[in-house]
């Protein structure tokens, strides 16, 4: 079994709110049950396994037959299904001030990114503030530099 802590946006919260299952509820629990995941923890693909998920953080992720699954939770069986919690886009152009770049990673997240590189064109000194920075909702950003003009 492996333990979480990160947040849980885009690409499942997509198909979540596709088949039907909303909640505001900070603690609600969903089990995807039966599915191929890929976790980029390592290069395994776990087959017929379970993504548990609390609220808006993935709290387990394991084969089926080891997690554990809260009487509470929403179950639903996504077999034949292959779930991606985060991708890692390791080239893109944002924008410069805080305002407009905290826009462009929370649209980023949404759609399932969890990490963006911006290579070498940031002009301001807000992608210096806002790299590393957690921030809830939003991509995470990184930044290789000003660049050589």
């Amino acid at each position: 079994m492996q333990l979480f802590s990160f947040s849980f946006a885009g690409l499942l919260l997509i198909s979540v709110s596709n088949i039907g299952v909303a909640s505001n509820d900070k603690e609600a629990v969903i089990a995807f049950e039966h599915a191929r995941i890929i976790t980029a923890m390592d290069q395994t693909v776990l087959e017929d396994s379970t993504l548990l998920v609390r609220g808006e953080m993935i709290e387990q992720i394991g084969e089926s037959a080891h997690i554990e699954i809260p009487d509470n939770a929403t179950r639903i069986d996504v077999s034949g299904m292959t779930i991606v919690p985060a991708f890692i886009d390791t080239h893109v152009h944002t924008n410069q001030s805080e305002e407009e770049l905290l826009e462009d990673l929370v649209g980023l997240a949404t759609f399932g990114v969890g990490t963006v590189a911006s290579l070498g064109v940031d002009t301001d000194d807000a992608p210096y503030n806002m790299r590393h920075k957690v921030i809830d909702g939003a991509a995470r950003f990184l930044t290789a530099g000003r660049g050589i003009t």
